[in-house]
């Protein structure tokens, strides 16, 4: 007997030995197949430049590729502050002042090339996101592209947007529990991020605007928020604090910031409804969802008052009313389980009463804000954001650009294949089993489908949530009693979302000839030549009149003034311009 005591020590050392190298080697193949994934998804948006050359793609990516020039040659620094200090004069240098055409008039800078004769302060009209990130890109790697920042600037979204791979990965692996299964799910969310065409559509070179970098920073913001919320000790602290500054940062990289915005606000109200009407806050923790939530409502809030283009007029309008609302309930939520935890009784009643009234009260006061029988600022949405909860009210001008209108089912099935199929059962079993991570993916993809239904352009937003919800379904089913009923369906899904990212993948020429075929070879050269033939064939200071569409390009390329552009601030030129092209008079 004493002889074999030693011989089971061994055994046992030699299976936390080898189970510690299964560890590692599982680590070792995930970090691997990420990184695979990465330069895979990379390749992918890359090849409309190995097909086609270096350019710039359709409209928006020129104007921000013009302001990212503009914070390279004043010095990243000084440009920001001027962009958020409002286009404060003194925050440029006369050189950069005198390159870009401007004027200087109550301190504030004009950019005379735009929208003559009112011209346009851009610090104030647009965020400064995609150009900072533009800017910062090139002075990392600008040695790769011989300093030249044109090249920088089309290459740096394929770089951020395969870096979504990562992101969606890292969310995927949070939300989901089962230790067993989660690196696996966190795989095959990558897969898709790295393939599908919700992706790389609006991510191949060139497309240098909110969407691929917003694809990316908004799938991490949430992975830390969660992360914030199930860290324990003083490394909570540093989850807190990037959790408010990524998802806070999404404000300065795209407009749809307030559709993120707003889910965190309806999570919070959610949450707190459940906890306070169902007395579970053993599934989720009052103090520490506050916490995490206050984090994530600071970061929104300070980067929108930090940015001339919302400031507070956005924090006092409908765009922030849930998160605000959301904000009301978590504190609630908070004091009924600390403080008044012996009126728990009496707070349970006075909420559900509340949650009725305050519901009905919004939603009138919403309607009767939009029909205009009582307009009031709190209330106040509009453009795009009111087009989508409102669809039937939308306005002419956003209802005339091809990416605002209605999403057919045909569509979203090209774009998500079997996807659905596979997000079903992860929102019955979020409604059957609560937890934060369940109340935020069923509360996320049933929004994201409204938003979807309403617009073509938010379904590259709605994608950020689908995917985790696709696989998130795997780590549900793993948690059944059967492990060969629970091993068959995990099958299933992984097969339903693999072959989705396969059959939505977009390569090749396809891929380079997605959007705005006409302003890609051969119809690139042409609209080259033309331009080119404008900035040198007309006098210097010749003025432009063409539909909105081409504004950036008359300015940026043509380095000749506009009359209108893209940005679309002033809709009585617009109709000035419309009226001039379609009548006689």
């Amino acid at each position: 007997m004493a002889k074999t005591k030693p011989r089971a020590s061994q055994t046992l050392q030699e299976l936390n030995r080898i189970e510690k190298l299964h560890n590692v080697l599982g680590v070792a193949s995930l970090v691997v197949s990420l990184a695979a994934l990465f330069v895979l998804g990379l390749y992918e948006r890359l090849l409309r430049l190995l097909q086609f050359g270096w350019f710039l793609a359709a409209y928006d990516p020129y104007i921000r590729y013009y302001l990212a020039k503009l914070l390279v040659q004043d010095g990243i620094a000084r440009g920001m502050l001027w962009w958020v200090s409002g286009g404060l004069a003194k925050y440029l240098s006369h050189s950069v002042i005198e390159n870009f055409r401007i004027i200087v008039q109550g301190g504030h800078t004009y950019f005379t090339q735009f929208w003559y004769p009112y011209f346009v302060n851009w610090a104030k009209v647009l965020s400064p996101g995609t150009s900072l990130l533009g800017a910062i890109f090139f002075e990392l790697f600008g040695g790769l592209f011989h300093n030249n920042l044109y090249q920088a600037v089309i290459v740096s979204p394929c770089v951020f947007n395969a870096l979504a791979v990562l992101s969606i990965a890292y969310l995927t692996w949070r939300l989901c529990s089962n230790k067993e299964v989660r690196k696996w799910c966190a795989l095959l969310a990558a897969v898709w991020a790295g393939l599908s065409i919700l992706f790389v559509q609006r991510s191949l070179s060139g497309w240098f605007d909110d969407v691929p970098f917003f694809q990316f920073f908004a799938p991490l913001g949430v992975a830390l928020f969660l992360e914030s919320y199930y860290r324990k000790g003083p490394i909570r602290i540093l989850f807190l604090i990037l959790s408010a500054l990524v998802n806070g940062f999404t404000v300065w990289i795209w407009g749809a910031y307030v559709y993120l915005w707003n889910i965190y606000g309806l999570i919070a109200i959610i949450v707190s409804l459940y906890v306070i009407l169902r007395e579970r806050p053993d599934i989720i923790d009052p103090k520490r969802f506050f916490v995490s939530y206050l984090a994530v409502y600071v970061g929104f809030s300070s980067f929108i008052l930090a940015t001339p283009r919302y400031a507070v007029h956005a924090l006092i309008s409908g765009t922030s009313l849930v998160p605000h609302v959301g904000l009301l309930a978590s504190i609630v939520m908070l004091l009924a389980y600390t403080v008044l935890r012996p009126k728990l009784g009496t707070i349970k009643k006075i909420v559900g009463v509340a949650s009725v009234v305050i519901a009905l009260s919004l939603f009138t006061g919403f309607a009767l804000s939009v029909t205009g029988v009582l307009p009031v600022k709190v209330f106040k949405i509009g453009g795009r954001l009111l087009a989508i909860v409102a669809p039937l009210v939308r306005s002419p001008l956003v209802q005339s650009v091809a990416e605002h209108s209605y999403v057919s089912p045909g569509y979203v099935y090209t774009t998500t294949r079997l996807m659905a199929l596979a997000i079903v059962p992860s929102l019955v079993a979020s409604i059957i089993q609560p937890s934060l991570a369940s109340i935020l993916l069923l509360t996320s993809t049933v929004f994201a489908a409204y938003f979807t239904s309403s617009m073509t352009y938010v379904l590259m937003l709605a994608a950020v949530v689908f995917v985790p919800a696709a696989v998130y379904s795997i780590d549900l089913i793993t948690r059944l009693r059967s492990r060969i009923i629970a091993a068959v369906l995990a099958l299933a899904v992984c097969i339903l979302v693999t072959v989705s990212a396969i059959l939505t993948a977009q390569v090749g020429a396809a891929a380079a000839k997605s959007i705005y075929p006409t302003i890609i070879p051969g119809g690139l050269n042409d609209w080259i030549y033309s331009l080119e033939w404008l900035k040198y064939k007309t006098p210097i200071n010749a003025t432009v009149l063409s539909w909105w569409d081409y504004g950036y390009l008359t300015t940026v390329i043509g380095n000749r003034t506009s009359l209108a552009d893209n940005s679309t601030i002033n809709t009585t030129q617009i109709a000035t311009i419309a009226r001039f092209f379609l009548t006689r008079s």
